[in-house]
């Protein structure tokens, strides 16, 4: 069989979407004022994100970062969002050239933690540093499949999820640390809320999933060590699978533990998750992805035909292509 040959926006979808930072995400999704206390400066960012504008927006949070007045609250936001373009930025690049926008994201997100020990909101730069370790992790994992010799990228990606996760694990904790503090002064506009707090808790053990997901597929099949990092994934997934129906991490919860029950070896359970999710009517993009895990759920259970005819569906949902 000859080299699978994969576009390298394919192999990067995935990884991209890890160093998205909290944003919106990071308020419950059911505060329905959340894009309104937004400022301009953070709507702007949004918007250059969504055209793949990566470098204009690091230079315009580096700009904004310069100019005198700059309150707390905004200052993490700014250090967060101008380490995301330009990790953001290394992912787009092509293979081998993106090492310099590697270091330079992780050198932002650390010289605001030293020189911003007391801001209200570092935890959310300490999670984007964290998120950027996960991102070059999974992309070295997804490009060592697509490779003749991979040993070199799957090493890789081996050190950068082990940084991911020694530093979401302690993460969560802090949250949870904070959120039990209760501070009388939660109010103020720099600090975070409980709310927000609660929400990056459960982004920060999601991430920590996905990160042990990952760090599975970097040891051999039916290792000791992919079955101890895939259990606790699903450890971290159940919990956050069973959220309400419009939290934004509820579908990707179920998609990823239906995944890591399939890489467990345990078919039955990984179909009943998928039929389960199936049942909850989610939106055609996650019905997309299912059908992906179903095929592959298929294969590896060496199912065939079964495989064969969900390749035969067709690959448009509601207007949504796969």
């Amino acid at each position: 069989m000859g080299l699978l040959r994969v576009h390298p926006a394919t192999m990067r979808t995935a990884a991209v979407a890890a160093v998205l930072l909290l944003g919106a995400a990071a308020i419950p999704a059911r505060l329905a004022a959340a894009e309104v206390t937004r400022d301009r400066d953070e709507r702007f960012l949004d918007g250059l994100d969504r055209r793949g504008l990566d470098r204009l927006a690091a230079i315009y949070c580096r700009d904004l970062l310069a100019q005198p007045g700059v309150t707390p609250a905004k200052q993490a936001m700014l250090n967060a969002r101008w380490a995301r373009a330009l990790a953001q930025q290394a992912v787009a690049a092509p293979p081998g050239q993106g090492e310099a926008l590697w270091r330079e994201a992780h050198e932002v997100a650390q010289r605001f933690l030293r020189t911003s020990p007391d801001n209200p909101r570092r935890v959310l730069v300490q999670f984007q540093d964290a998120l950027i370790h996960l991102a070059r992790g999974e992309l070295a994992r997804q490009q060592a499949d697509v490779v003749l010799d991979g040993r070199a990228l799957l090493e890789e990606a081996a050190v950068e999820l082990r940084e991911a996760v020694a530093r979401l694990e302690p993460l969560a904790g802090t949250v949870e640390t904070a959120q039990r503090a209760g501070q009388d002064d939660d109010r103020r506009a720099d600090r975070m809320s409980a709310e927000e707090l609660a929400s990056l808790g459960q982004r920060a053990r999601y991430e920590l999933a996905r990160a042990r997901r990952n760090q599975a597929l970097c040891f051999a099949a039916d290792s000791p060590d992919r079955a101890h990092a895939l259990n606790r994934a699903v450890e971290l997934l159940e919990p956050l699978a069973s959220l309400d129906a419009d939290h934004p991490l509820v579908w990707q919860s179920r998609l990823q533990l239906a995944a890591c029950w399939r890489l467990l070896g345990d078919h039955a359970a990984a179909a009943r998750q998928l039929d389960a999710l199936a049942a909850r009517q989610p939106p055609a993009e996650i019905r997309l992805e299912a059908q992906a895990e179903q095929i592959q759920l298929a294969l590896d259970a060496e199912r065939l035909d079964e495989a064969v005819a969900l390749l035969a569906l067709p690959p448009r949902i509601d207007g949504v292509a796969s």
